[in-house]
């Protein structure tokens, strides 16, 4: 995947939200799309609340007015894909192995970028 899309929007930002839904429901993430493609993610809160572990790639597209759909392959086997919409603040996400598929809505009240850039770069502060 070392050709994979990432798009502007989301690379270099740190992204939270809380799942209100499915195996990690009640949970806040934290990622942080890496300038060189690489993704760190961390349980913040709960029993899972724990370092960052880190992937070698993620890929991040538009595909539409503000919506990104963000996927990456972590080492549990998992593959974490989500479409984020930075107007609405919603975010729908799919982990899914070679056995199952597990359907992930997070709040969208507790989805929150951190600024990780200048303001007037940042077009994701907009979700602060």
């Amino acid at each position: 995947m070392a050709d994979a899309p990432r798009a502007p929007e989301i690379r270099g930002k740190t992204i939270r939200f809380t799942w209100t839904d499915g195996p990690t429901r009640g949970q806040t993430h934290e990622h942080l799309f890496h300038e060189d493609g690489a993704v760190e993610f961390r349980s913040i809160d709960g029993t899972e609340k724990g370092k960052p572990m880190k992937e070698k790639e993620y890929a991040a597209m538009n595909v539409a007015e503000d919506v990104f759909l963000v996927s990456y392959l972590a080492s549990s086997g998992y593959t974490l894909t989500v479409a984020l919409n930075l107007s609405s603040h919603k975010v729908f996400g799919v982990a899914s192995n070679a056995v199952e598929r597990k359907g992930m809505v997070p709040d969208r009240r507790d989805a929150r970028s951190r600024r990780v850039m200048p303001p007037a770069a940042n077009p994701m502060e907009r979700l602060r």
